[in-house]
């Protein structure tokens, strides 16, 4: 399934929101953060295409596709209720075919995301502390219309 995009070519990546999708060499992007033995470092996490999975720091003549119309949503099977870090969960409404859907920041490595600030309003910082972010092995991506919040497509647009 295609989705579309309309072009907008940004100064810097780095300059964009947490979390914004990207649509850019015929693959959609996540813009998200790597925390790291260097803390926190911007990067933009690829979603589909042949690069699925890696994250890379695109450079500045790289040409980035946004669709301010557009956003994105990620979804776990089933929240950890004996899993004191999974607490943040506890505030997220069932979705879509018994999915629980989180809305907000990702700070992700190749294994792994941190679901947080599930209505994606504030910062995860402050919301909360990093040794209390919920980490799930497996998690899918929607992309969804941000007006009226829902999800767009009937497959989510990346799985891991």
């Amino acid at each position: 399934m295609s989705y579309p995009a309309d072009v907008l070519i940004p100064a810097d990546v780095e300059e964009l929101a947490e979390g914004t999708l990207l649509y850019a060499q015929e693959a959609w992007w996540l813009r998200c953060s790597l925390n790291g033995s260097l803390g926190v470092v911007s990067k933009v996490l690829a979603l589909t295409g042949p690069r699925a999975g890696q994250m890379t720091m695109f450079s500045n003549s790289e040409v980035l596709a946004l669709n301010s119309d557009y956003g994105w949503e990620i979804r776990v099977e089933h929240p950890l209720h004996f899993d004191l870090e999974s607490s943040p969960l506890a505030a997220v409404s069932v979705g879509h075919a018994g999915s629980v859907g989180i809305w907000g920041h990702i700070y992700g490595d190749e294994s792994a995301v941190y679901c947080i600030s599930p209505d994606g309003t504030e910062v995860a910082s402050v919301l909360i502390p990093w040794d209390a972010k919920v980490r799930h092995p497996s998690f899918k991506v929607w992309v969804t219309d941000k007006k009226t919040k829902q999800a767009i497509g009937n497959s989510p647009l990346f799985s891991k």
